[in-house]
This record gives C-alpha cells, sequence and structure tokens, in this order.
C-alpha cells in the first residue's frame, strides 16, 4: 500500500527527488518515512548526486518526543543499512525528523510533495480547549469533523503549484455534511487524480472505525 501511494504520488527515484520537498506529516513506526527515504537514496544515485545534498528535500513530523526519537533512529537506520557513514547519517536523521505539532508548526513551508497517513481521531477524543485552536486555525474542520480533515487542510495550503498531496486516511470528508467546506476547498484550486477506496482491505495496523481511501490531490499550476 505504502509503494502503491508512493508511486501514484509520483515520489519515484526517476525523479531528482534531491531537489524538491516532500512531507510526512505523521512519521509515527515509519511506514511512510523508510521506503521514503529509500526512494531518496536511489534517486540520488540515479542522478549521481551525493545524499548530503538533500538536507533540505525532507521533513517528517511526530508529536510525541519518544515517537521523533524512534522516527529518527530509523532514519538513521535507513541510512546507514545503504553506506551512508554513521555520522552523516544521524545529521540528516536529525534534521529530517521535527518534533512537534505538524498543524501548527508547518504553515510557512511550500512542499512538492506531502504524503502519509495523517492520525485518525475523532473530535471527541481531542480536548475541548486544543479543539478550539484547531477549529480557529482551519475554516474545514467545521461540524463533527475529525483531526484528519484538518491535515488535509493543511497539506493542500502547502502545495506548490503541481504539488501533490497523497493521503490514505478516512473517506468520510467526501459523503459527509462535516466534509463540505473541505470539498469546497479542493475544489477552488486543486484536482483529484486518485480516490481508491479500500473499505473491504485491512489498510491499518489498528483496527480503526473509519473506511479508508488513497487519494492524491494535485495543486493546479
Amino acid at each position: 500500500m505504502v509503494d502503491l501511494l508512493l508511486d501514484l504520488a509520483g515520489y519515484r527515484s526517476e525523479v531528482d527527488l534531491a531537489d524538491k520537498l516532500a512531507v510526512e506529516p505523521a512519521a509515527g513506526e515509519g511506514a511512510f518515512l523508510g521506503p521514503m527515504i529509500e526512494r531518496l537514496i536511489d534517486s540520488c544515485q540515479k542522478f549521481a548526486r551525493p545524499i548530503s545534498d538533500c538536507a533540505n528535500s525532507l521533513i517528517a513530523y511526530e508529536l510525541d518526543d519518544a515517537s521523533a526519537e524512534n522516527a529518527r533512529s530509523l532514519a538513521a537506520r535507513v541510512l546507514i543499512d545503504r553506506g551512508i557513514p554513521v555520522s552523516l547519517a544521524e545529521r540528516l536523521a536529525a534534521t529530517w525528523v521535527r518534533q512537534g505539532d505538524y498543524l501548527f508548526d508547518s504553515p510557512d513551508i511550500n512542499a512538492d510533495f506531502v504524503i502519509g497517513n495523517p492520525p485518525y481521531i475523532r473530535l471527541e477524543e481531542i480536548p475541548e480547549e486544543t479543539a478550539a485552536l484547531y477549529r480557529n486555525a482551519f475554516t474545514t474542520m467545521r461540524g463533527r469533523a475529525d483531526l484528519y480533515v484538518a491535515f488535509l487542510e493543511a497539506a493542500l495550503q502547502q502545495l506548490r503549484q503541481g504539488g501533490v498531496c497523497a493521503f490514505i486516511c478516512a473517506d468520510r470528508w467526501m459523503r459527509n455534511q462535516y466534509g463540505s467546506e473541505l470539498r469546497e476547498l479542493v475544489t477552488s484550486g486543486f484536482g483529484v487524480d486518485v480516490v481508491i477506496e479500500m473499505h473491504n482491505a485491512d489498510a491499518f495496523d489498528d483496527e480503526v472505525d473509519a473506511y479508508p481511501a488513497i487519494t492524491v490531490i494535485r495543486r493546479h499550476a
């Protein structure tokens, strides 16, 4: 599933990825981060570029301190396993993985790709004060909208012209009333390249009460 989503997004080693910026908004256990680094290495090899050129090619966010450190360790391990010197691998991993709240810490980023699996957190599971902050910051998070709606809005707003948001997440926003403003945002300046419903697929490691879909949305050039 991860490789399919990366392929659909166009995050391929045949592209000179060192000159692109890819954002992973919720690194978690590295399901996307690891394969993205592998493709970045392959791209550097194809275009005869040193991996040191990629310090500004990848950003991965993780809210939890321990999870962020685990993501850095994973990133360094992938690099080291591919022959990158330990000191450089650790430096790149520390640069790429940021501990923080993607929704509040990344508004100034201009990305070519935003790729991943935003967290599925029900509105009622978010502390009321925090939920109010998210609602004030993201106009599409209305009604009973769950947190992934804010992630979609943030990702779309970050895209450069021609940039791509490729997520696997709940598809309720495509049908429910609370998704109306997000749908309006998508139609205002973006195009939907791909939607793959995965209602009968076990797409996540943990069971979730939601029907997932792969969506690939591109900002109009």
